[in-house]
């Protein structure tokens, strides 16, 4: 099956499509051409939970965006909102990955009739099984898009047919180039610089906001971390960095502009921000 047989037979309907491949399969290429191509029927959004090479919103989120006709690069579509993970690779965070994705998706269901969902490169082992079959179970898509370089989708696909989900399956091209470590950290340096670009420094009280932390902090540990900035809905308005933290007293930090009066928590993460020196 390719994604072209997919498209002539206007596959793409009302409802969630879930896209699964490991790194450098050529997912996100497929996602965001997928989008540009049914775009023209109106209402089709893309969900990017893949926090470590986010292409909708910055590092450390999942984002979302309404596709546009034609045009297949994910960043430059304008960002309709993020939610904070707080951290840039899902082990340890899968919690907080799942809430956020889940997240997105609802809001997305709200302005689109037909919600593409580009999933982290996580697929081996037992943790990424159970976390990929959970989100599956909660957004009950029409059907998972899984594409395959050899047979590393085996173990979660199985598990997923088992439970009566459609899968259909799509070969990896041979062209994909695989990225280093060091090409992925240059794009996320790239991706944060951009989101910070015209960063502003704000001051928040904490006595009258609720924090939430993967640790204890102090003023030694918590500089540089990435922190979620959250409003009464439960929407996270911006992403920030702390550049100063006063326990039970007052946060300093950077982020885009915000109106400070709207957040009602702070979501710190495990993450400090990684830009370019």
């Amino acid at each position: 099956m390719t994604i072209q047989e997919l498209l002539k037979n206007d596959y793409f309907g009302e409802g969630v499509y879930l896209f699964l491949g490991a790194s450098d399969t050529g997912k996100t290429t497929l996602v965001s051409e997928t989008a540009s191509q049914i775009a023209d029927k109106g209402g089709i959004a893309i969900v990017d939970a893949d926090t470590g090479q986010s292409h909708i919103g910055p590092p450390g989120t999942a984002g979302w965006a309404i596709a546009k006709p034609n045009e297949s690069e994910l960043d430059k579509l304008p960002v309709e909102g993020i939610a904070f993970v707080g951290q840039t690779s899902p082990v340890g965070h899968l919690l907080q990955l799942t809430a956020a994705t889940v997240r997105c998706v609802e809001k997305a269901k709200s302005k689109a009739k037909t919600v593409l969902i580009d999933t982290p490169g996580f697929v081996s082992g037992a943790a990424a099984c159970a976390f990929l079959w959970e989100v599956v179970r909660i957004l009950r898509p029409k059907a998972i898009i899984a594409v395959n370089r050899e047979d590393e989708l085996a173990d979660i696909l199985q598990g997923l047919k088992n439970c009566g989900w459609t899968v259909e399956k799509i070969k990896c091209g041979g062209e994909v180039n695989l990225k280093s470590p060091e090409q992925r950290r240059a794009f996320r340096q790239e991706k944060f610089a951009g989101y910070f670009m015209q960063a502003e420094t704000y001051e928040i009280g904490l006595k009258g906001v609720a924090v939430q932390a993967f640790k204890k902090l102090s003023r030694e540990n918590a500089l540089g971390l990435l922190m979620g900035l959250r409003d009464a809905e439960g929407d996270d308005i911006a992403m920030g960095f702390i550049i100063e933290w006063y326990e039970g007293d007052k946060v300093i930090f950077k982020s885009p502009r915000i109106d400070t009066k709207k957040v009602r928590c702070v979501v710190v993460g495990d993450a400090p921000v990684d830009l370019p020196i």
